[in-house]
């Protein structure tokens, strides 16, 4: 039993061989990878649903806690002048520390040029809410600051009272965040 020589021609039979199949897998590869990549690019990411619709809305504020109705708020304020506005939130999804917020931007403004006071329905009183100052923004949490839970079928109505020191033009935002 001794060792046999193995033909060149079938040796170099085997190396093509080899090299066909290995040039078969990188064509693949390639054709599978590149096939991914069209698709990400063509095909776009599908974004996650928002956990809540906030929305302003139109409130009445007679008869809250001894308050008076008060105009609407618009985009125009005057010194001296308070205003209502509503804050809707739907809850779209289940999450936990959400938090729910609303910002007043003006130039030049600051969290002494505006008093805001949201009503608490469990206490039946109006509370401050506080500010930080953004530059040109003041932005407030509505709610617990540290978040609240959301579910489905949440349906919350924050009603606040603004009462500005100052005239001029302000634009409202509302929004909700979550960590």
């Amino acid at each position: 039993m001794g060792l046999r020589a193995i033909p060149m021609k079938n040796v170099k039979m085997s190396k093509t061989t080899v090299l066909g199949a290995l040039l078969v897998i990188i064509l693949i590869c390639s054709a599978y990878l590149g096939a991914g990549a069209l698709h990400d690019f063509l095909v776009p990411e599908r974004e996650e649903a928002p956990l809540v619709k906030v929305t302003f809305a139109q409130v009445q504020t007679n008869d809250l806690c001894f308050s008076v109705e008060h105009p609407h708020f618009t985009t125009s304020v005057f010194n001296g002048s308070d205003y209502d506005l509503g804050v809707w939130v739907d809850g779209l999804r289940s999450a936990k520390d959400v938090r729910i917020y609303f910002s007043l931007t003006c130039d030049g403004i600051a969290p002494q040029d505006v008093d805001v006071l949201f009503y608490h329905n469990a206490s039946g009183s109006w509370r401050p809410l506080e500010f930080s100052d953004k530059g040109d923004s003041i932005v407030a949490v509505l709610g617990p600051s540290e978040g609240q839970d959301i579910t489905e079928d949440l349906e919350q109505l924050f009603i606040l009272l603004l009462f500005f020191y100052f005239d001029g033009d302000c634009v409202a935002k509302c929004w909700a965040d979550a960590d």
